[in-house]
């Protein structure tokens, strides 16, 4: 690793994801904000494109029993869903 925070504490970067690892506590910064085009690459909506609505840390539709970083989807269908960060990805305003 060799990237420590300010704090000392290990800090690791991913593309478009950062993990600050705090003790028992992770916190999950990443780059969808709300209105950001999207599209579900993997799991139930895949396939479907839509607008981030909010950033949340909860259960979601594939991993209903794991809270994890997720956003709130308005699929192109105008179903509101719970995505896991790791099932989206950037996508054109047109959803394409």
């Amino acid at each position: 690793l060799g990237v420590f925070s300010p704090a000392g504490l290990p800090f690791i970067k991913f593309s478009g994801l950062s993990k600050i690892h705090l003790g028992p506590v992770i916190f999950m910064a990443q780059t969808f904000r709300r209105g950001d085009p999207v599209a579900v690459i993997r799991g139930r909506f895949a396939g479907h494109a839509g607008l981030v609505e909010s950033v949340v840390h909860q259960k979601s539709v594939d991993k209903p029993n794991e809270p994890a970083a997720a956003c709130h989807v308005i699929l192109d269908t105008g179903q509101v869903v719970t995505v896991g960060l790791d099932l989206l990805t950037p996508c054109r305003a047109d959803h394409s």
